[in-house]
């Protein structure tokens, strides 16, 4: 079992930085974007020419949608449902029981044990 927590444990952490790294970038993304739009608000304002303060207003709102996405994207994507330490306990917990599951558990949990402990097929 030893094998399994060591295998699992550096997947978890692994998933964890990802996660993180994901949340990060989008972050950056945001940021960038907040300097564009001011940018463009900036330009709007010193602008007179209805063609151009028209143009000025598509990028904004452009910019504004992408903007509304980055975020659905960090609230939805970019987070761990669970923080590491959550997870590690719950996988370190799983293997610690895992002698009272193949006694008492169900086939298909006696399955998924084995499923776990060896990864190719069984004879």
């Amino acid at each position: 079992m030893n094998r399994l927590i060591e295998s699992d444990v550096p997947t978890v952490v692994k998933n964890y930085e990802q996660h993180i790294k994901n949340r990060k970038t989008l972050q950056g993304q945001l940021a960038q974007l907040d300097m564009k739009i001011e940018q463009y608000m900036n330009r709007l304002m010193e602008s007179d020419a209805p063609s151009v303060v028209k143009n000025y207003e598509q990028h904004i709102k452009k910019l504004e949608e992408n903007k509304v996405e980055i975020m659905e994207n960090i609230q939805k994507n970019s987070a761990p449902k669970r923080e590491l330490d959550d997870i590690l306990r719950t996988t370190v917990e799983f293997f610690e029981n895992v002698s009272n599951l193949w006694k008492n558990g169900r086939f298909e949990e006696k399955r998924a044990v084995l499923k776990l402990a060896f990864s190719g097929k069984l004879a």
